[in-house]
């Protein structure tokens, strides 16, 4: 179930009032400090007598600062004690020890982003972007995913094994189609390069255009995926030879046509 955009909308209003009101406080501080203060040195600058000047030293609106201070000190402490939980961001592979390691790397595209963006307009497409962002969250967490980057209308992520790949992309579109959301993903699954918060290699590049292959809603993954889901649930239709942009010879691609 994707969270409703009214959920998002109201996050952000909250996120809006909170901060009108940290401004309100801070601003009602300062002019009422300086009011004070200015009060203080008007006194001063040429006090009558000598009575008047010793009362207008006792009028230091320095106690009035810090009563003030603690006010907004407290306001701030319940401000942000209210603030609401933000979702935990995706995990990043940068957990993971730098170097050459074999995983299953998926590719997720919007199918005809553009067209949808310009029909859709602004704010009704980021709207679309919010539910899609959500529930790839979820979703890549559940199935041990560690998410790349995130692409504009789309996901790199990369997983332990083949299987977890195929059914977190599988889910993904499941979800999303019930938003009006068609949803492309490739798979392939080799040894690639992690660097900090990164993963490069042909490997990635690979699964980048196995996915660039995939039909609108469909799940294509190279041999090298069909061949280590052996044994599993996992059934595929094989969709003939392939020659993928800048990777040479030719690729033989599977579709997934159930995930188990």
């Amino acid at each position: 179930m994707t969270t409703p955009t009214h959920e998002i909308e109201r996050a952000e209003r909250a996120h809006y009032r909170r901060k009108r009101w940290m401004i309100f406080h801070i601003g009602v501080y300062l002019v009422v400090n300086a009011f004070f203060v200015g009060t203080w040195l008007f006194l001063n600058l040429d006090p009558p007598d000598a009575a008047d000047a010793e009362a207008t030293e006792m009028f230091w609106p320095i106690w009035l600062a810090l009563v003030w201070g603690v006010l907004l000190g407290v306001h701030i402490f319940y401000v942000v004690a209210r603030k609401p939980r933000r979702a935990a961001p995706l995990p990043h592979v940068s957990g993971e020890r730098s170097g050459r390691v074999v995983r299953t790397v998926l590719f997720t595209d919007i199918v005809d982003s553009t067209r949808l963006a310009t029909e859709m307009g602004d704010r009704r497409w980021r709207e679309l972007l919010d539910r899609h962002d959500l529930a790839a969250r979820r979703l890549v967490e559940r199935f041990g995913g560690r998410l790349v980057k995130q692409t504009g209308d789309g996901l790199l992520v990369v997983f332990e094994t083949p299987g977890e790949g195929i059914q977190c992309a599988d889910a993904l579109q499941q979800e999303l189609r019930t938003d009006g959301i068609e949803v492309r993903a490739g798979l392939h699954a080799g040894e690639v390069d992690l660097r900090g918060g990164d993963v490069g290699g042909i490997g990635v590049h690979i699964a980048s255009r196995v996915m660039s292959e995939a039909a609108p809603g469909e799940i294509l993954v190279s041999r090298t995926v069909r061949d280590l889901s052996s044994g599993s649930q996992i059934s595929f239709e094989d969709r003939g030879a392939h020659e993928l942009k800048g990777i040479g010879g030719d690729w033989q691609l599977f579709a997934v046509r159930s995930s188990g």
